[in-house]
């Protein structure tokens, strides 16, 4: 299956089939690694996984959380076919 990461701030669209899925502003760090060249980005963002079935956004710097549809998410939330990361 195929999966699509938009993000809206900075905007960035990519494709993956993958999981765990690995954010971040420092690229070859991981293998799945998605690599986002922007000074607002932590290196290490956040994480995307698949349990049962669903797909977890897992944040990854306590200190830069990013907002998941408008609201900061500072630990790990259950995303919707349709959220919005920024």
């Amino acid at each position: 299956m195929e999966w699509f990461l938009v993000c809206t701030r900075p905007k960035v669209a990519v494709r993956f089939t993958q999981f765990p899925v690995v954010v971040g502003r420092n690229e070859g760090m991981l293998a799945n690694f998605v690599s986002i060249d922007d000074p607002t980005v932590s290196r290490k963002q956040f994480s995307l996984v698949q349990r049962s079935g669903a797909v977890l956004y897992m944040n990854e710097s306590p200190s830069n959380p990013a907002e998941v549809d408008g609201t900061m998410v500072g630990t790990t939330v259950q995303l919707s076919g349709t959220s919005s990361l920024a």
